[in-house]
């Protein structure tokens, strides 16, 4: 029985532990694409406009070998139409257009992104090419 306590003391301890690891120090996160209007401060350091809306989401990593990647899904936009991709590491990366993806006749569509990591934080842009709806993540923190 007193074993029994330990273990249940130990995993309990362990569960808290890795719950209380933010995004980004050691895994993935998982980011509502933040919308209709999303717009965010561009070294990361907030949103200023945009809530979710079930507009999709982006999965932001920085995996030990030194790049940052992304995979973004755009739900239930436009269809047929082509966003640009930004997945934005601070002010010198903020206007570059790192992907494009079209969405299906449904309005979905999914793309990755993966480039080397330049600074601590990371977030995504979506933008449509045609005007429209645009899109961003709160900020990674790596």
């Amino acid at each position: 029985m007193k074993r029994l306590s330990i273990l249940i003391a130990a995993t309990a301890c362990a569960l808290l532990v890795l719950s209380a690891v933010p995004a980004g120090a050691g895994g993935a996160g998982k980011f509502d694409l933040l919308g209709p209007t999303g717009i965010a401060a561009c070294d990361g350091s907030g949103v200023f406009s945009g809530a979710p809306g079930g507009f999709g989401f982006a999965v932001i990593n920085a995996p030990a070998n030194g790049t940052v990647a992304t995979t973004v899904s755009i739900k239930g936009q436009q269809p047929n139409t082509t966003y640009n991709i930004r997945l934005i590491q601070g002010q010198a990366d903020c206007f570059t257009f790192d992907a494009t993806v079209t969405t299906n006749g449904q309005g979905n569509g999914t793309v990755h992104v993966s480039e080397p990591s330049v600074s601590s934080t990371a977030f995504v842009a979506v933008d449509p090419t045609t005007g429209g709806p645009n899109f961003v993540t709160a900020t990674y923190n790596h």
